[in-house]
């Protein structure tokens, strides 16, 4: 069909209203991808408690701008057991990244990822109850030092994570346990 000149050609006409609808609709869409987009999530410990604190940062995509944070703090059987035994004293925190993710991270790895694991350890965590009721203060204090340390921590939970609960209440099933292990090589405390 040819149009011959002076006529109207004919136009597509969208109502304003679908136009609005389309724009509303896909900046909502692009602040709803940005939101769940710009989450980073991470966990710490607390090298003084070994508890676990996970944090939730909202940030503007691609920055490390945080417009909300929420933190929620869990015990862990290793600080659980810290605690029964009178081993930690107070309420202050010293948190060590673990890891975290998102915001464009896809993984961040910390100072404090190589407490994650032996703090959920139950083995260990009844070693070191059955060892503050049982050894004297020095050994306690060596293990809890030990606990921070990287390098040590691997022979010291190798160690102790088949530890019975029983161990715990019980002197004579703790030293069973014991025997061919000895302590006094996995700390050096001869």
């Amino acid at each position: 069909m040819t149009l011959e000149y002076g006529q109207a050609r004919r136009s597509w006409h969208i109502p304003r209203r679908m136009v609005r609808g389309l724009l509303l609709g896909g900046m909502g869409g692009l602040i709803a991808f940005s939101i769940w987009f710009g989450r980073f999530q991470s966990r710490s410990i607390c090298f003084h408690c070994l508890q676990i604190q996970h944090t939730t940062q909202w940030q503007v995509p691609w920055t490390e701008l945080t417009y909300w944070r929420s933190e929620r703090t869990t015990p862990t059987p290793l600080s659980q057991a810290m605690a029964q035994a009178g081993l930690v004293t107070g309420t202050i925190h010293d948190w060590h990244f673990i890891q975290g993710s998102g915001n464009g991270t896809f993984c961040a790895l910390g100072d404090g990822h190589h407490l994650l694991t032996p703090s959920q350890d139950p083995g260990l965590a009844h070693c070191l109850q059955a060892v503050a009721a049982h050894e004297p203060p020095g050994v306690v204090a060596e293990i809890l030092r030990r606990l921070r340390d990287r390098d040590l921590i691997v022979p010291l939970t190798a160690y102790a994570s088949d530890c019975p609960p029983e161990a715990v209440t019980n002197a004579d099933r703790y030293h069973a346990w014991k025997q061919g292990r000895p302590i006094e090589w996995v700390l050096d405390l001869r």
